[in-house]
């Protein structure tokens, strides 16, 4: 696929200029010639992919689902389980998508953009639903109309409808066209179909226990259809460039890649698995050098346990008896990108389905074609940070053997399927890894009481995040109602949403 990065720094100085305008040309139609719907697209898409705050916010996603430790200045309080509010900012993008169609009516790309609005205001809607539970959808960016206090969909109901907004964008994608201001797929229809579908599948998976038979006959007809991702050609992710602005939100961090430890968790499995991965995923411990062992030894890696207080913490990294980072995290402004809706996790997703009985087909062929795909998209990360184990397609053909092996009973199968599924999300998308440790509880994190941050449950980890705090100002009534209605009338992190009971 032609490689698609994030414009110039100086054009996304431009849409931001534009961005500050768009309440005025909402009013004024003189003013509409502003903005093309190229050109909010392009923004659109950066609010959507490009993850805010820093290096250190970069890492903070990373803690909740026990990928790292950290000591610079401060303990994470994500990493000990304490989480706070969730933010409605991606509605914000709502009236500009609404713009984006109507600049493009008439023209050969109004179906593209159509379909390219309903998707990513289907796909920003699940996420923040997938934080917290009950949210705006059906009466959400209307504010432009005088809709300014939208009531909150239930949870089952913001579900349904993003699944049929999807299967709507996938239908004007099937008869699009090619469009401007396209930085995922340069504008190409077909693979915009595809990720509608696949992104179905990934929806469909997370409310699995609460789907119901037509739901499970719908997956199982668009894994029929096969209007699918067929490689990491076709990922949802955003690319990383030589410009400022746009590298790798772990580019020139040392400050805090230096202070950051992979897990017990992740290199344990790893291990387990005679993965290679874990000689891209991190550095050999300094002291295992420096005492005999060879950075291309996997006995040199050495992660350390999470849930340990913070001084015992910085004094294990003080002792230097631990795995730091991959330096490439910090030395290459595009290690890898950041991947949302991926070739590898549709076919993992696949697999489970038929292990749950939802499809037809082998499991093990979805399973090994997606950890085949996982290896592949590290395999073309720069070999030289692989500390002599590099990943090469021979290994990857012969990865399946003794715990990597597809198990017999299903049971296990699953396991396997999921632990492939976190160890994919490694330093990609932390928050949709820990959407899935909430589905599944696989595979364990470890838990101590004693430095839990998650006050009100210190025996479990938080199950939600609470909305956001402007909300009991701004739409105070229809708030009120959603808690009613889900949790008893309390926003509080334990509380089960609907998608988990």
């Amino acid at each position: 696929m032609k490689r698609i990065y994030i414009w110039s720094m100086l054009f996304i100085l431009i849409f931001a200029d534009s961005c500050s305008k768009f309440e005025e040309m909402n009013t004024n139609p003189d003013k509409s010639t502003m903005a093309t719907s190229a050109m909010l697209a392009t923004g659109a898409l950066i609010s959507t992919l490009k993850q805010g705050g820093d290096s250190k916010a970069y890492i903070t996603l990373q803690a909740l689902p026990k990928y790292v430790g950290y000591v610079e200045s401060s303990a994470l309080n994500e990493q000990y389980n304490k989480i706070g509010s969730c933010s409605f900012g991606t509605y914000t993008i709502l009236p500009n998508l609404k713009q984006m169609v109507e600049y493009s009516a008439g023209s050969i790309s109004e179906n593209s953009y159509k379909g390219l609005a309903l998707f990513l205001k289907a796909f920003n809607a699940f996420r923040v639903a997938m934080q917290t539970g009950d949210i705006p959808y059906s009466e959400a960016g209307f504010g432009k109309d005088g809709l300014l206090n939208p009531i909150y969909d239930t949870q089952e109901a913001v579900f349904n409808q993003i699944l049929a907004d999807l299967k709507q964008a996938e239908e004007f994608f099937a008869v699009g066209r090619t469009f401007s201001g396209d930085i995922v797929f340069n504008g190409d229809p077909v693979k915009w179909r595809k990720l509608c579908n696949s992104f179905q599948l990934k929806v469909i998976m997370s409310m699995s226990k609460r789907v119901d038979a037509a739901t499970k006959a719908r997956f199982a007809a668009i894994v029929a259809a096969g209007n699918i991702m067929t490689s990491n050609a076709d990922n949802f992710q955003l690319k990383y460039a030589n410009q400022t602005g746009n590298y790798h939100p772990l580019y020139q961090a040392q400050k805090f890649t230096a202070a950051t430890m992979i897990s017990d968790n992740m290199v344990q499995i790893l291990k387990k698995l005679n993965d290679k991965r874990l000689f891209y995923y991190a550095e050999p411990s300094a002291y295992q050098l420096t005492h005999g062992k060879v950075m291309s030894d996997p006995d040199a890696y050495i992660g350390v346990n999470v849930a340990i207080s913070y001084t015992q913490l910085a004094g294990i990294f003080a002792g230097g008896n631990v795995s730091l980072l991959n330096r490439r995290y910090a030395f290459l402004y595009a290690s890898e990108p950041l991947v949302y809706v991926g070739y590898p996790e549709q076919n993992l997703i696949i697999a489970e389905a038929i292990e749950l009985g939802w499809t037809t087909g082998t499991s093990q062929t979805y399973y090994e074609t997606g950890v085949k795909a996982a290896l592949e998209f590290t395999m073309a990360t720069d070999v030289s940070y692989a500390h002599g184990v590099p990943i090469d397609q021979a290994y990857i053909n012969g990865y399946f053997t003794g715990q990597a092996a597809y198990k017999t009973l299903s049971a296990d199968r699953l396991k396997q399927i999921w632990e492939q599924r976190y160890l994919f999300n490694y330093l990609q998308d932390g928050t949709f890894a820990y959407f899935e440790f909430r589905r599944n509880g696989y595979p364990l994190f470890p838990l101590d009481p004693a430095t839990n941050l998650n006050a009100e449950n210190v025996n479990g980890f938080p199950m939600r995040w609470t909305y956001p705090s402007g909300e009991s100002q701004s739409n105070k009534d229809n708030l009120v109602i959603a808690l009613d209605r889900q949790y008893q009338g309390f926003d509080e992190v334990n509380k089960l949403m609907w998608v988990l009971k």
